[in-house]
């Protein structure tokens, strides 16, 4: 069997231990004026580490705190009538997000006045045809026909987002008419 090793205690006061054993507790607390640097150096590429050293934070803070901060002021990536969930872009990859939480950060982004919320919903219904290449369903948006019924589809309010098809019957004999007229 093997032999139990000793934990060794946690350091309560680092004053009394030996230099080494020493945590930098300092490290872990920032002012804001830190924080505003850590973001723009973390937006010029530079690493964790080095960022640590130039400002004498804690590696760790670095990243929760980019994320906190930045993450929120990003914008959403998929119409708002969309009833399940919300995908909002962190830089690699894609998170989801439940339905309250996203409803928390439409009304951050959306400010009260009619004129400024109709102008972010038309900006979000813009941005999710122009610049995703899919939508959340897989969808490739670069497809020419696809994308077209996607531009149709979004001028009715009652578009059925799961079966990709607009819900309402004047609705979709409006849609029929409107592509045999094409082909």
């Amino acid at each position: 069997m093997p032999r139990k090793t000793k934990r060794t205690k946690r350091i309560k006061n680092p004053e009394q231990c030996d230099q080494w054993r020493v945590r930098k507790t300092s490290r872990k607390c920032y002012t804001p004026i830190q924080q505003a640097e850590m973001i723009t150096l973390k937006k010029k590429g530079y690493t964790d580490r080095q960022i640590a050293d130039k400002l004498d934070i804690n590696q760790r803070v670095i990243n929760k705190t980019y994320k906190r901060v930045v993450d929120r002021s990003l914008k959403l990536q998929v119409p708002l009538n969309n009833p399940r969930c919300y995908e909002y872009k962190i830089t690699p990859h894609a998170k989801l997000v439940t339905q309250k939480k996203a409803e928390r950060i439409v009304k951050k982004i959306i400010s009260t006045t009619e004129n400024r919320r109709k102008s972010a919903v038309q900006h979000i219904k813009e941005m999710n045809l122009k610049d995703l290449k899919y939508d959340r369903y897989g969808t490739d948006l670069n497809d020419e026909h696809k994308r077209k019924r996607l531009n149709f589809a979004l001028k009715y309010k009652d578009f059925d987002w799961k079966r990709r098809c607009v819900s309402s019957d004047e609705a979709k004999i409006k849609e029929k008419e409107h592509y045999n007229k094409k082909v």
